[in-house]
């Protein structure tokens, strides 16, 4: 019975487990609706922002504002990665990391005749880890970020983003993060901050004034809108990679936690049937030893 022993307590391993998991699922499930909420709730606004850049760009000279400005020769390249704090989550910091890797290998073999140098500036625990682990320079450090973060939080990293680019420390800066697709499916994605890409502020057909739309007077003139606005335009973007990112931790603990419940319910399930059957081996042997037994006291001779 030592074995039946060992697999009960087995059991009784796996089914503590199995209550922990079902509850981070629903704790995870509680963040993820709220983050997810935040998530889709302030794309609205970047886009209709990105639209007003964009009819601004198309009446200013945008060769004299310096976040539009062609990459330097000199400077190294920035790289703002964003991660998780805690794990748990599955397979999303991996991929972050993985995805990093590998955009890092194509921006060095689109530019074979430079050796490109990269820093990092990590928001979360994992990132800031695993630049650490890598050997890689690490510019600045955000950890223990707010599960509710608002337009503030981001205010001193978008700051030491355009900083270090105006300077000149930083002849690029790009953001690698999780984007939010849907409760199962988030997708790694990189792109650039700064300088901003022209592309994006170009305007497609159906946000092109018609005729019946007056012409807007600008105080003190398009030219000072147009660098007040850009400040703000990188901030909500670096606003809305948090949120995305955030929205794509909640779902896929959420995932983790809930696939963890159904393994330790499979392993249960197994243990269960392995006990009853060592159980029932055990009764066997004890009947097989009491007929031999009672066959053995009613055959001696009296």
């Amino acid at each position: 019975m030592e074995n039946a022993r060992i697999i009960k307590r087995r059991i009784r391993s796996a089914k503590n487990i199995q209550q922990i998991t079902k509850a981070m699922t629903m704790v995870a499930a509680s963040k993820m609706r709220r983050s997810q909420e935040k998530a889709l709730s302030t794309r609205p606004y970047s886009i209709k922002l990105r639209e007003i850049l964009a009819q601004l760009a198309a009446q200013v000279v945008t060769e004299k504002h310096k976040m539009l400005q062609s990459a330097q020769k000199e400077g190294t390249i920035g790289i703002m990665l964003i991660s998780s704090d805690r794990g748990l989550c599955g397979a999303l910091n991996t991929n972050l990391f993985r995805t990093t890797e590998e955009f890092k290998l194509s921006l060095s073999q689109q530019r074979p005749e430079a050796t490109l140098e990269f820093e990092f500036i990590t928001i979360g625990r994992k990132a800031r880890e695993y630049v650490l682990r890598t050997g890689q320079l690490l510019h600045a450090e955000f950890t223990h970020f707010p599960e509710r973060p608002s337009f503030e939080d981001i205010l001193p990293i978008t700051r030491l983003a355009i900083d270090g680019f105006l300077s000149g420390k930083f002849k690029e800066m790009y953001a690698v993060y999780t984007d939010f697709i849907s409760t199962l499916r988030q997708e790694v994605d990189a792109f650039r901050i700064l300088p901003v890409e022209a592309k994006k502020l170009e305007l497609t057909e159906a946000q092109r004034p018609s005729r019946l739309h007056k012409e807007y007077i600008f105080e003190p003139n398009a030219d000072a809108v147009f660098d007040a606005l850009l400040p703000h335009y990188i901030e909500m973007q670096v606003f809305q990679i948090v949120l995305e990112a955030q929205a794509s931790e909640h779902s896929a603990r959420m995932v983790a936690m809930r696939n963890a419940s159904e393994n330790a319910s499979e392993i249960i399930s197994d243990l269960t049937l392995q006990y009853n059957r060592q159980r029932q081996q055990a009764i066997t042997y004890e009947l097989a030893d009491m007929i031999t037994a009672r066959q053995a006291v009613s055959q001696t001779p009296t």
